[in-house]
């Protein structure tokens, strides 16, 4: 059974890097240009893993990291974080907010398509959101 990527990042050519990296796997890919619309989507599908830039427009990668760990419905998502920050604290913001993986941009295509693999091979349980409407309501100052 396929799974579902969503990639998130306000980068064309990056995005089109990212999918490059998983040809071949039996993934269903969703792109979204910014994290509102990154939100908007989780509303629309149901998503196995999500790649998330750290500077989008409207709403950053952190931020919709921040939402997704914090939101029982989607807490279970697998997040790789992608982002040209380097510097630690940003790294360790990251993680602590839930990520499973920060890479560096520019990243080995090789290094993606493993870690994308290996987090789709290790199954996990994902809830069925049974209130797709409460995200939009929700207070994203807590964020």
């Amino acid at each position: 059974m396929s799974k579902t990527i969503m990639i998130a990042d306000d980068s064309a050519s990056m995005r089109s890097l990212v999918k490059e990296c998983l040809e071949g796997l039996d993934v269903e890919i969703i792109e979204v240009t910014n994290g509102y619309k990154a939100l908007k989507a989780l509303t629309q599908h149901h998503f196995d893993l999500m790649i998330l830039d750290i500077n989008m427009p409207e709403m950053s990668g952190l931020e919709v990291l921040g939402f997704t760990k914090k939101h029982e419905s989607y807490r279970e998502i697998r997040i790789i974080i992608i982002s040209t920050d380097h510097n630690e604290a940003d790294v360790k913001k990251g993680l602590a907010l839930g990520a499973d993986r920060y890479l560096i941009k520019p990243f080995q295509m090789e290094r993606m398509r493993s870690e994308v693999s290996e987090m789709m091979a290790n199954d996990h349980p994902i809830p069925v959101v049974t209130d797709r409407l409460a995200l939009l309501h929700t207070n994203w100052s807590q964020f």
